[in-house]
């Protein structure tokens, strides 16, 4: 840690603290606190989002917080519904939060995270116990779940509303995600002994990573496409290779983050979410996807780069320490502050560049 500059080190201490400042004592996350913003009819963001709580997680067992996420995995537990899915949000006492969508509001990735989620706590704490008991809570339900959502003629989970929550269709970042997440149970299950489930979910989570590489790469464009049915430029189509869908250097995945780094990229210097994005303003940056962009060089060994974009961030910080979900191209705060997922996303990203410096550095020795 002490390699940082002092910018990206006070930010990383000061996300962790804002991370677990939005954590309530039932495991449930809020994605803001901020009383300020108001989203559809007043409402505010003082819900937990299943993908936000998810990515949270996510960063907290890699900072080695496992007793946080515990907590929530317990949250997870007792908000799933019978099917196996999860819904659009919770309050924190884990009711059915408000949607402006018709109800249910279904967005596959909500479900396969968090399964992802208990695969990343098991590869980082390894504790048996932690897995053992949301094993039949939440691994069997969710995977089964997720294998009833594959549709039998593209391979690929069925239409659902997509992370940015705006448009429904087969996405390339939800499609990702429920590869994540059945794979992660393929492995759970093997460390468990269940192998009658293993197999079924390997063979589903090969299905829709091959699906993946057919239907949603445009040998035209020569990138990966939003959606099956549109084809426009999504930041979040870094999922392919985050979630092992393809390794970081494949040139498939190097086309694909170029073409991110160079049409969507502001003059504020940060990336915007995709082209022609209108949301709070015209492309403006998003911390998200600068720091998605930042995690991609660090895993493909541009680390002067990777740190370029940490340090974008930082200083992008509101005076609090804060961080926004939104910068514009003046460079101020707009929207969500602070969101939660931003400052966890700045915590995987830190750590992720720490590790890829020192396995530069090992390579030397």
């Amino acid at each position: 840690m002490p390699q940082l500059p002092q910018s990206v080190l006070k930010c990383f201490y000061r996300s962790l603290l804002t991370v677990v400042a939005h954590m309530d004592i039932t495991g449930s996350i809020i994605a803001s606190c901020d009383s300020d913003i108001k989203q559809f009819g007043a409402d505010l963001y003082t819900y937990c989002w299943p993908r936000d709580a998810a990515w949270i997680c996510l960063a907290l067992d890699r900072a080695r917080y496992h007793h946080l996420t515990f907590e929530t995995f317990e949250f997870f537990s007792k908000t799933i519904t019978p099917r196996g899915n999860f819904l659009h949000k919770y309050t924190p006492a884990g009711d059915f939060g408000s949607t402006w969508h018709p109800v249910p509001m279904i967005q596959i990735d909500e479900t396969g995270l968090p399964l992802y989620a208990l695969y990343n706590n098991w590869e980082i704490a390894k504790s048996v116990w932690t897995t053992g008991r949301y094993y039949r809570k939440l691994v069997i339900p969710t995977a089964n779940y997720l294998i009833k959502a594959i549709d039998t003629k593209t391979g690929l989970p069925i239409s659902s509303f997509d992370l940015w929550e705006e448009r429904k269709g087969i996405h390339t970042y939800s499609a990702c995600t429920v590869y994540a997440g059945l794979n992660g149970a393929y492995e759970l299950s093997r460390s468990l002994g269940d192998y009658d489930n293993a197999n079924i979910w390997k063979e589903a989570a090969d299905l829709i990573r091959k699906s993946i590489l057919e239907k949603l790469y445009d040998n035209r464009l020569k990138r990966f496409r939003r959606s099956l049915d549109d084809p426009t430029l999504d930041s979040s189509i870094f999922a392919v290779w985050y979630f092992g869908i393809l390794p970081p250097d494949d040139p498939r995945v190097v086309r694909t983050m170029e073409a991110i780094e160079c049409d969507l990229k502001r003059p504020s210097g940060g990336i915007a979410r995709y082209l022609h994005d209108t949301y709070f303003g015209y492309m403006n940056s998003w911390i998200l996807c600068t720091l998605w962009l930042s995690q991609w060089h660090s895993a493909v060994g541009n680390l002067d780069r990777a740190l370029e974009l940490l340090k974008w961030c930082a200083a992008h910080a509101h005076p609090t320490g804060l961080l926004s979900e939104q910068i514009d191209d003046i460079g101020n705060p707009v929207s969500v502050l602070p969101l939660a997922w931003s400052h966890s996303t700045y915590v995987l990203a830190v750590l992720e560049y720490l590790q890829a410096l020192e396995k530069k550095r090992r390579s030397f020795l």
